[in-house]
C-alpha cells in the first residue's frame, strides 16, 4: 500500500522539514542514478498528445518487420503475497510470455480502490500492448530521446492505463482518489525496455551482481537525490511509503523509460515497496543466485524472507529470465547440416 504525498500530516519537526524538502524537491528531475547505468533512460511526459510516428498501421509489413524470438527464449515466474499485517492484497501482478510483458502494480486507496487501481492498471496495459504491437515499427527509434517503438508502446499502455484509472475513479464514491505505482518491462530482439510510475522497482543480475535499473519517484528518493538527506538520516524520518508520482494522480503522468541490452543468463525483476523495502539488495542478489536454477523457488524464498522481516506491506514479485540462446543455435545449426548430408550422401563421405 502506498500513500500519497499530500496524505502526510504535519508531525514532529523532522517530518515537517521531509515535506518541505519533498515539495522543492519534486520540482526537478533527479539523474544521480542513471549517470551511473550503462543504460538508456528517459522520461516521457505527454505520450498521446501527438500522432506516434512509431507504429505501421500495414499489418502485413508489420509482422514482417517485427522478426521477433520466439517466447521460449525467456522464462517468467510471480507471486503476490499479502504479507502478516495487510488485511488485503493491494498488489497486481501480470504475466503475457507470448508477448515477453510483465507488469506488476502497488495500489493504494481506502476499501478496495487500491485493489481495483492496480488490477486496473495491469491488465489495461496488457491489453494496450495486445491491440497495438502488431502495428510496431521496430525499426523506428525517437530523435530525440534514442528511445525504440517499444518503449513508446510501454509508455503509452501506461499513459492509458492512467487514463481508465481517472475515469474508473468519478464512478464511485469508493474510488475517488484511488491510485497505484506501476512498473513494467518488455523483452524484444536482444533488448529490454521498461517504463514504470511511483516506486516499485526493477532489478537486473548478472554473473551474480545485482544492479538496481530503476530510480524510485518517493518522497525519500527526492529528498536523497537532492542531496537534502542522507539516505542513513531519510530512513531514520520514515514515511518511507510516499510516493510523489502514481497512476491516478494526474491526467499527464510522467513515465520514466529505461532500456537495456539483455544478454544470455540474466534474470531480471520486478518487485512491490514490500519486497525491497524489507529485503535488502545484498540478500536479494544472494537469494536470485542461491536459486538461480529455479525461479518459482527463489520468488518464493523472496516472499519469505519479507515476511520474516515483518511482511508489513503486501508483497509482489516477478523474475523473468533470458535463457542461453548459444546453446539453442548451435542446436538448430547442426540439425541443418544433417539435413543437407541426408539429403547429400558424398558431402558426408567426403567428411
Amino acid at each position: 500500500m502506498q500513500t500519497r504525498l499530500s496524505e502526510v500530516g504535519n508531525g514532529n519537526t523532522a517530518r515537517a522539514r521531509l515535506r518541505v524538502a519533498a515539495y522543492r524537491a519534486q520540482r526537478a528531475s533527479p539523474e544521480s542514478l542513471s549517470s551511473r547505468l550503462s543504460i538508456n533512460r528517459c522520461r516521457i511526459e505527454h505520450p498521446l498528445d501527438e500522432p506516434s510516428e512509431y507504429f505501421n498501421r500495414r499489418a502485413d509489413q508489420a509482422m514482417s518487420d517485427q522478426k521477433k524470438p520466439s517466447a521460449k527464449r525467456f522464462q517468467f515466474t510471480g507471486l503476490s503475497d499479502r504479507g502478516r499485517v495487510r488485511a488485503k492484497n493491494e498488489d497486481s501482478i501480470e504475466i503475457d510470455a507470448d508477448h515477453k510483458l510483465i507488469v506488476l502494480a502497488d495500489g493504494m486507496g481506502g476499501y478496495q480502490a487500491g485493489e481495483v487501481a492496480s488490477r486496473l492498471a495491469v491488465k489495461s496495459v496488457r491489453h494496450y500492448v495486445n491491440q497495438n504491437i502488431g502495428d510496431i515499427k521496430p525499426q523506428c527509434k525517437d530523435p530525440k530521446t534514442g528511445l525504440t517503438a517499444y518503449s513508446r508502446l510501454l509508455s503509452e499502455a501506461i499513459h492509458s492505463a492512467n487514463q481508465r484509472i481517472l475515469k474508473t475513479a468519478t464512478t464511485r464514491a469508493e474510488y475517488k482518489g484511488m491510485g497505484t505505482t506501476i512498473v513494467s518491462a518488455i523483452f524484444f530482439g536482444n533488448s529490454l525496455s521498461i517504463a514504470h510510475v511511483g516506486d516499485s522497482r526493477a532489478y537486473r543480475i548478472r554473473e551474480k551482481r545485482l544492479e538496481r535499473l530503476t530510480l524510485d519517484h518517493s518522497l525519500h528518493q527526492e529528498l536523497i537525490s537532492r542531496g537534502v538527506f542522507t539516505p542513513e538520516e531519510t530512513a531514520k524520518l520514515g514515511n518511507r511509503n510516499v510516493v510523489t508520482r502514481a497512476l491516478g494522480m494526474d491526467r499527464d503522468v510522467k513515465i520514466d523509460v529505461v532500456e537495456d541490452v539483455v544478454k544470455p543468463g540474466d534474470v531480471y525483476m520486478l518487485s512491490s515497496d514490500g519486497l525491497h523495502d524489507l529485503v535488502g539488495d545484498e540478500v536479494i542478489g544472494r537469494i536470485l543466485t542461491q536459486w538461480e536454477a529455479s525461479l518459482n523457488r527463489a520468488a518464493q524464498e523472496l516472499i519469505k524472507a519479507a515476511n520474516a522481516k515483518g511482511g508489513r506491506d503486501n508483497i509482489s514479485v516477478i523474475l523473468a529470465r533470458a535463457r542461453d540462446t548459444q546453446v539453442q543455435s548451435r542446436s538448430t545449426e547442426d540439425n541443418w547440416f544433417k539435413r543437407i548430408f541426408r539429403h547429400f550422401p558424398s558431402l558426408n563421405s567426403a567428411r
